[in-house]
């Protein structure tokens, strides 16, 4: 049961000295968010979590178009050359 888990989930936060609440809550946002990003289906997603309406799962999805909104524009290697660079064309054919 869901009560079950949050007791499980508050003993081992205790156990590890986790000093964080909500850490259930992180794990459905977390969850929410990656079978989103994996291409999940917001209908199921919505099934899954046990909402009424669409409206956490709306919140969801716009979390996940601005990330990739962001991924489009950002190369996961810009920190090696610096904040300022740009994505583009590397001078060997490879974009970045």
């Amino acid at each position: 049961t869901a009560s079950s888990i949050t007791s499980m989930v508050e003993r081992l936060r205790r156990r590890a000295g986790v000093r964080s609440d909500g850490l259930v809550h992180r794990f459905r946002h977390y969850f929410a968010t990656r079978y989103l990003e994996a291409g999940g289906n917001p209908n199921s997603l919505r099934l899954l979590l046990g909402h009424a309406s669409f409206d956490m799962v709306l919140h969801y999805t716009r979390m996940v178009n601005a990330q990739r909104a962001v991924d489009e524009h950002v190369s996961p290697l810009s920190h090696l050359y610096g904040d300022n660079h740009k994505r583009g064309d590397d001078g060997w054919g490879f974009r970045y």
